[in-house]
């Protein structure tokens, strides 16, 4: 059996982003990123504009975070003041305002990721990072519709995300070095293990290997 053994990269700068995460898109992955970020002690706002997803997912978070406890992984005492630290939304303005880095978590459909990619490089200042959370689709193409696509970078997590150490960070073709390490600095001090994908080809790294 041929097994590959993927070693996590460092960022060589230090953390630059801020300590506001939002993330589009409140289902499986979203709710599941969110839960990371909070748990590590950032500010989270979590937009959906499907009516009930966001009370769903809240309570998708406090279930994980209690299971987690449960089994040795957190302190059960710790849950609601994670819970406090995640904000959701309506509004994709009001998510995206004073966040460092936003990830989209949108369903799997390539119309849907460029038109949010290109209200997302509108509505966020040149120094937000732009991460898509696409396990498949073309990085390239998702920020086709973007006016600074240097700062769109694809962040693969997989599932479930707050157990499953491993992100994929894909550069595009106009991914800038810096949106790299500053999305690979943000995956380490929440304890991930970032691998660096330098070409943004179907299925990234890892899906590849399985295939």
């Amino acid at each position: 059996m041929l097994m590959a053994v993927v070693l996590p990269v460092k960022g060589k700068g230090g953390l630059h982003v801020g300590k506001k995460i939002a993330i589009i898109g409140a289902g499986l992955m979203g709710s599941g990123i969110a839960l990371i970020f909070v748990s590590r002690g950032y500010d989270v706002a979590l937009f959906d504009p499907v009516e009930g997803a966001l009370p769903q997912a809240i309570e998708k978070v406090r279930a994980n975070l209690t299971l987690m406890a449960e089994n040795g992984i957190g302190q059960i005492n710790e849950i609601e003041s994670a819970l406090k630290r995640l904000q959701t939304t309506g509004s994709m303005e009001k998510a995206v305002l004073g966040a460092a880095f936003v990830i989209e978590c949108a369903p799997e459909n390539m119309e849907l990721k460029q038109k949010i990619f290109a209200e997302l490089d509108n509505l966020c200042p040149i120094e937000t990072i732009l991460a898509t959370n696409t396990s498949v689709m073309s990085i390239t193409e998702i920020a086709s519709r973007a006016v600074h696509q240097e700062r769109i970078v694809g962040a693969h997590f997989w599932n479930p995300p707050f157990l499953i150490p491993l992100v994929e960070v894909v550069k595009a073709e106009k991914t800038s070095d810096e949106t790299m390490e500053e999305t690979i600095d943000l995956l380490n001090s929440i304890g991930k293990h970032p691998v660096r994908v330098k070409l943004d080809v179907p299925g990234f790294v890892a899906h590849r290997l399985q295939l």
